[in-house]
């Protein structure tokens, strides 16, 4: 579940264990806030159903556009008219009706199957508006179990072989953690707002510089009595008081995910500031206009350089790298093969691997004298 081996980890003692999927948390992210939003896109269409059957049954609609009517040259009352035909072929009169045989669908009555046990039905009928996870045996916008936390008291094997969840209430709800704190480094993230273009992302940091509500305070704890695969994890929020609805994630994945969304931001920026950048002049901007946008990359920029000093801060407190290897260890896996190959196993999007390969096959070819690329990428690489 989220990158972790269900059968091992046990949440509430923090002994989270690695499993084969390493990054599937990463490459969870984005499907768990698609699933989410369908789901509540689902809840918002089904409160209008009614409504809007009443209004089409009554021949009244909103829009400005003229309605077809019972005669064929003329245009009045046609929603009423398609929907009294629909109800005559189909059960849809009803909201009821019409989920039940969306239920009844073949892709719907299977039953669905996990690793822990079986069961779980699709049932549009009693899709509640708690989280996905609170749904009991309704999966219907279930996350799948990969990309569920691990159950937060654990597993246990039954006589069948089969695995179940430990029930909820079998072990503590919170627990506090003794850690060492040279091994625990603060990371605050800046994260974008939920827009497509680059300089409404980040609006308030370019404006005002104001980015507080925008950042997300994650903490790395390397533990130094842990195997190595289960001793180096970051949590959103503190480790101080551990709680089950707290996102935890290994260190290798938050780094990776860190590197790809520096990745695809940077791409954007040079999108946006293309039209501003004169060769010629030494790539100042091109005229007022532009002063804007370079000013908010620059805050950008000098934000991402304070959160990779963090991680890479946390990157030498790893005790299972033999000293001295730190440098060339943390060189080798930004080399661009390594660098690639890690973020596609974290991130689907082919596109935007793409994208960024091309970027960084550019910043090879434009290599400065001191053997350090021109760009962000470059500029991340060289710490």
């Amino acid at each position: 579940g989220n990158g972790f081996d269900c059968k091992q980890t046990v949440r509430v003692d923090n002994n989270l264990v690695q499993g084969e999927c390493h990054d599937c948390l990463v490459a969870c992210s984005p499907f768990v806030k698609w699933i989410d939003n369908q789901k509540l896109e689902f809840l918002k269409q089904k409160e209008k159903y009614d409504k809007e059957i009443e209004k089409y049954t009554n021949g009244i609609t909103s829009s400005k556009r003229k309605k077809r009517s019972t005669k064929s040259d003329t245009y009045e009352g046609y929603e009423k008219k398609f929907y009294n035909k629909l109800k005559e072929k189909r059960e849809y009169g009803t909201l009821e009706g019409f989920l039940g045989l969306l239920n009844k669908e073949e892709v719907c009555t299977r039953k669905m199957n996990n690793d822990i046990k079986e069961g779980g039905t699709i049932n549009f009928k009693n899709v509640k508006r708690s989280s996905a996870s609170n749904d009991g045996n309704n999966k219907t916008f279930a996350r799948t179990k990969i990309c569920e936390p691990c159950p937060w008291c654990g597993t246990h094997v039954l006589a069948d072989g089969k695995w179940e969840d430990k029930k909820p209430g079998s072990c503590a709800k919170e627990k506090k953690m003794n850690y060492n704190p040279e091994k625990k480094t603060d990371i605050p993230v800046l994260y974008p707002e939920e827009q497509s273009d680059i300089l409404k992302k980040y609006k308030k940091l370019c404006v005002n510089g104001k980015k507080d509500d925008q950042i997300k305070k994650w903490e790395c704890y390397y533990d130094e009595n842990e195997k190595s695969g289960q001793n180096n994890n970051c949590i959103q929020g503190t480790w101080d008081t551990f709680t089950q609805d707290k996102k935890v994630m290994s260190y290798n994945a938050f780094f990776w995910d860190w590197v790809y969304h520096m990745l695809h931001d940077s791409l954007d920026w040079r999108d946006e500031l293309k039209s501003c950048i004169d060769k010629d002049k030494s790539q100042n901007c091109k005229n007022n206009k532009c002063n804007s946008k370079c000013e908010c990359f620059l805050k950008w920029v000098q934000q991402k350089g304070e959160e990779w000093k963090q991680i890479i801060d946390h990157f030498y407190k790893q005790d299972d790298i033999d000293p001295g290897w730190h440098d060339i260890t943390l060189v080798g896996v930004l080399k661009k093969e390594i660098l690639l190959k890690s973020i596609k196993d974290t991130h689907a999007n082919a596109k935007d691997i793409d994208r960024i390969e091309k970027m960084l096959k550019e910043e090879e070819n434009q290599v400065t004298a001191d053997g350090v690329g021109s760009g962000v990428v470059g500029g991340v690489a060289a710490g």
